[in-house]
């Protein structure tokens, strides 16, 4: 086995990277930072005899801090060497508060899901963000995991105190940081039923945990026993948003892959009353409103697809009190205060709407609707769809549907000119010259727009310049995607070697992929893929490392 990779930064003064993380408790929001690991060493013996980096040095003192973001507080060991080893807490305020073991259990839980949350893609976005981070799996066998579920079992009803991602307006019991790291981790490891398990235990003490259960049934393929959980759940609980939004985004999943119009038009149709009713539940959630977006679209009726993307709730990424949302209805003073707006600062308008920032070089449709227009015109209303009638009151159009109009209209020039340019040069045998970067931020723009096969060009040109991990992370992607194996161990090798290079020693994505492929091929046929290449034995041991958890986990595929 590889030996592990341990980052080491160094103060300029001492303890000022302890000072800056308890002068920043107060204002610690969701799950909180990684954990930190502070060293106090000093040369060992004679002094005058060696110097430098050969010099012999010893550590003296060392601290642990862990953050518990459930009671909001630093949890401490500090160890005098020699001498004693003292366990703690700090406060928001800096106090110092005696640690109790349901505090460590609380932290315990808290440093697992952050070790998830944390973890990088595999294209090293994370990596850029946090530098000298030691990322490592804190499941590595069924013993810590057994560990992990009976903490998170104990802790569950209180994951809404750890926050909730920001498409989620307010943190419940089956929405919040502990429930996507739960699910997060039955999905790359495939321990299903172990979540199966889990969630049929807290079932019984809320019926809102049908919902997860309903996830992780779907998640291994047991639709069946998914699809009566939830409807014997909506019995009891007819209203409640995530299990609808659970149903129609089954019903949408379903729909992609019936075998004929007239199913396809069925699934849609039920999937469609789901995510409708979902939204009467949880007006201000945007999940909702999104998946009955995504249902508009897969039924072709995009101008209800627009009007209900439009009436989206969007508030800021920030936890507190957030601005008051555009969305709806406002008061008098702020329609007198559009109006004076507009007409100082645009008194043409373009079609009917405002003209703000670059907006004005767009194309924008004839029929668009004021801004300052709030209440629709009743005989157009009654001509809508039954399910639009509640949005009469919704502007059009907001801001950020505009802002992302734009972006989209941006990609789509850039990706054109890209695409005439080098159509040029090859007309004219010439070679089509770019950078690293400018390569790999084409092949991103190509994926993002659905141009699988351009973007595999560009991310292989920017390979050729320079390694890149997201631009080999894309193409890991497509490879995955094609069933092309042994290509896709190839990249799975070069990611994973440079993952250990900034001390990332697992990544939940590609330990995914991983056991994705040893599912499809078998682990015999992947380890001597892995083993066939030309590698060092220390790379190969470090990918042999993700295909040994599989093992562990008991995945499909690793029997034979």
């Amino acid at each position: 086995m590889v030996s592990p990779a341990v980052p080491e930064l160094t103060e300029e003064h001492i303890h000022e990277s302890i000072d800056a993380r308890t002068d920043s408790l107060i204002s610690l929001r969701e799950l909180g930072p990684p954990d930190l690991v502070h060293l106090l060493k000093q040369p060992k013996g004679n002094q005058g005899k060696q110097h430098g980096p050969s010099a012999q040095i010893k550590i003296v003192e060392g601290l642990y801090c862990c953050y518990n973001a459930f009671s909001r507080l630093d949890m401490r060991v500090h160890v005098t060497i020699p001498g004693s080893v003292e366990s703690y807490c700090v406060d928001e305020r800096g106090e110092k508060r005696k640690a109790t073991d349901e505090l460590w259990l609380e932290t315990y839980l808290c440093s697992v899901l952050r070790a998830y949350s944390y973890a990088d893609d595999g294209s090293g976005e994370t990596i850029r963000k946090i530098m000298g981070v030691r990322r490592f799996n804190p499941v590595t066998n069924t013993e810590t995991e057994h560990r992990f579920l009976n903490a998170a079992e104990q802790l569950f009803f209180r994951g809404w105190q750890l926050g909730s991602d920001s498409v989620v307006q307010v943190p419940n019991s089956v929405s919040n940081h502990l429930t996507t790291g739960l699910l997060k981790y039955f999905q790359t490891t495939g321990r299903y039923a172990s979540g199966i398990n889990l969630f049929e235990k807290l079932r019984t003490q809320n019926v809102e945990v049908s919902s997860l259960l309903a996830k992780v049934l779907f998640m291994g393929n047991e639709e069946v026993q998914g699809i009566r959980v939830l409807h014997q759940a909506l019995k009891e609980s007819p209203m409640d948003y995530v299990m609808l939004d659970t149903q129609a985004e089954f019903l949408l999943k379903k729909a992609e892959s019936a075998a004929t119009p007239e199913q396809k038009e069925e699934r849609l149709r039920m999937a469609l009353g789901c995510a409708d009713r979902s939204t009467i539940a949880a007006p201000s959630e945007f999940g909702t409103w999104a998946r009955l977006a995504q249902v508009y679209v897969a039924m072709e009726d995009w101008e209800n697809a627009l009007t209900i993307l439009n009436s989206c709730p969007i508030t800021d990424g920030l936890r507190g009190t957030p601005d008051p949302t555009t969305n709806g209805e406002q008061t008098d003073d702020e329609d007198a205060g559009d109006e004076k707006k507009t007409a100082g600062d645009a008194p043409e308008p373009v079609n009917g709407e405002a003209v703000h920032g670059g907006a004005a070089a767009v194309e924008k449709p004839t029929h668009a609707i004021d801004p300052g227009e709030v209440k629709a015109d009743p005989e157009a209303t009654h001509q809508n769809d039954e399910h639009l009638s509640k949005l009469n009151n919704k502007r059009l159009c907001e801001r950020w549907l505009d802002s992302l109009f734009m972006v989209l209209y941006e990609d789509l020039r850039v990706y054109t000119i890209w695409r005439t340019q080098m159509a040029q040069y090859r007309a004219q045998s010439m070679q089509y010259r770019k950078s690293a970067e400018e390569w790999e931020i084409l092949g991103s723009l190509a994926e993002r727009l659905q141009h699988t096969d351009e973007a595999m060009e560009a991310y292989r040109s920017c390979l050729a310049a320079r390694f890149s991990p997201k631009a080999l992370a894309g193409i890991l992607r497509v490879f995955e995607r094609n069933k092309n194996t042994r290509e896709a161990v190839a990249a799975f090798i070069r990611l994973v070697t440079w993952q250990y290079r900034w001390y990332s020693e697992f990544s939940p994505e590609l330990l995914r992929t991983v056991r994705s492929l040893i599912e499809d091929e078998g682990a015999v046929k992947v380890r001597s893929i892995i083993q066939a290449t030309s590698m060092p034995q220390n790379v190969l041991d470090l990918t042999h490392h993700y295909a040994a958890l599989c093992a562990k986990f008991r995945s499909s595929g690793t029997d034979g």
